[in-house]
């Protein structure tokens, strides 16, 4: 019998600025815009991620539109999004890109 993996790696830029609830189950939405090279030309995707409890509380003023992060999560069907998107359980944020952004 084969295990359930349920694991995705996603790279791409914050597309517009995240939605952050707080209180006793903090909360913070995002899309994410990642564009690969198909062929001659190239496929633009934008997936709704979904991050909570502490991650949410430590990120929401950490990122911003444009902000270039990798995510590690699970596909999930959130209650208020019509169709799936990502439940983060990992976030890297690339700080090379954000110190080039702040000194250009």
């Amino acid at each position: 019998m084969k295990d359930n993996l349920n694991s995705v790696l996603l790279e791409g830029i914050v597309d517009d600025d995240p939605r952050f609830v707080g209180g006793m189950f903090p909360s913070l939405g995002f899309d994410i815009r990642s564009v690969r090279k198909m062929g001659r030309g190239y496929e633009e995707t934008v997936v709704y991620i979904g991050v909570e409890g502490l991650l949410a509380e430590r990120l929401h003023e950490s990122i911003h539109k444009g902000t270039e992060l990798r995510v590690v999560g699970k596909i999930v069907r959130f209650p208020d999004f019509i169709g799936l998107g990502i439940l983060a359980e990992h976030v890297e944020i690339n700080w090379k890109k954000e110190e080039e952004d702040v000194h250009a």
